[in-house]
Order: C-alpha cells, then structure tokens, then sequence
C-alpha cells in the first residue's frame, strides 16, 4: 500500500547507523626547546613567580593623626607630618664676606701692632739712657750693679732772646734762680721765637730736665 511504502522511506532516513571509529584529538603543536619565551620575548608562566617575604616591615606611628607608617618614611603618608621628632640638620652659615673697608682696617690694626711690638723690643734691648740703673751684670760668677751717675746742672753765664714782651719778662728771668720770674716773648704764642745760652766754658748737653 501506499501508507506502507512512506513509511518505510522515512525508516530508512532514520535508521541508526555506527561510527567506523573515535576521532583521534588533534596533537598540540611541539613547541621548540626554550618555550616561545625566544620568539616573543616573554616569560613563560610556568616560570613566573612571585617573591614573597615572611618579614614583617617595622611600622611608626604618626605623632599627628597616628597612622602607621613603615619606619623607613621620614613623613606621614596620611597628613605629611614629620614623624621623627629629631631636630633638622641645620646648613653651616655662609662664611662672612668682609667689606673693602673691613679689610683696609684690618691692615691697619696688624701695622699699629708691629710698629707697638717693634717699639717695645728697642725698649727692653735697647742702650739705657744717663740717670738709668743698670741691672745685675753676672761675669764669673761675681753679680756686679752699676749705677750711673744723675746729670750735672750747667748754668749758663748768659742768655739772649729773639724779643721780650717788656723789662719784665727778660730772658734773664731764666737763669736768676728765682721760680717767680719768668719770660715772655713779644707774640705771646712762642711762634718763631728762640733762646741762646752761653756757658762759661765748652759744654756737651746730653739732657735737659725742666
């Protein structure tokens, strides 16, 4: 019948049938030795690795707001305090630069101590001068002192002036030996004025005490 033959058409479309066999998986490709860490530059991730330590950071407080901050920061993370409380080094001050005329007074000043130091020294090495005592002089064991003689006063048997203010104050008044009379001369001042003692016999003045 005609039923029957459709029928078995669509059977035959849907009979079961068997595999010849399992496919066999594709084999993954043999990579070269050395991975493709050669050919791109990167490291494989088997051969990555993260280092991890088991030593825990050292952590300060904040003197400020109390954060913790790991020991090595010199300021807060959180609020930018300073968390140690030890005093900023300080910059050495810039060396003073001393002015032209700073210098010139300090060349002045070591001139005046030289000259002072140089006087001082002819002072103490130096001749003494007549009236002057000696100090010990030691020459074999014997100390020896010798004393110089005070000068002699000189009067002269005259004198002479270049002017007088008058009869009163002559020239003579110095050699009278009387402390209440005295010289004048004309000007009053002593500009240009002058003296001129005649002894007796010839002298040789080597000090004059007034």
């Amino acid at each position: 019948m005609q039923g029957d033959d459709t029928k078995d058409q669509f059977d035959d479309l849907f009979e079961p049938f068997e595999l010849s066999g399992t496919p066999s998986a594709t084999p993954p490709p043999t990579l070269p030795p050395g991975g493709g860490a050669e050919t791109t530059g990167e490291i494989p991730i088997r051969q990555q690795h993260v280092t991890k330590t088991d030593q825990a950071v050292a952590t300060v407080n904040c003197p400020a707001c109390g954060a913790d901050n790991p020991s090595f920061n010199h300021h807060c993370e959180r609020c930018g305090s300073r968390l140690n409380a030890d005093p900023m080094p300080i910059a050495p001050a810039p060396a003073s630069r001393s002015s032209a005329g700073g210098r010139a007074l300090g060349v002045l000043a070591a001139v005046v101590l030289l000259v002072a130091l140089v006087a001082l020294m002819m002072n103490i090495f130096g001749s003494s001068g007549p009236g002057e005592t000696v100090g010990p002089n030691t020459t074999d064991g014997v100390t020896t002192s010798t004393i110089l003689e005070p000068p002699v006063e000189l009067i002269p048997s005259s004198v002479t002036a270049s002017s007088q203010l008058d009869d009163s104050f002559g020239p003579e008044n110095l050699i009278d030996g009387n402390p209440e009379t005295r010289w004048n001369d004309a000007s009053l001042r002593g500009t240009g004025a002058w003296l001129e003692f005649t002894f007796p016999s010839a002298v040789q003045i080597t000090e004059m005490v007034f």
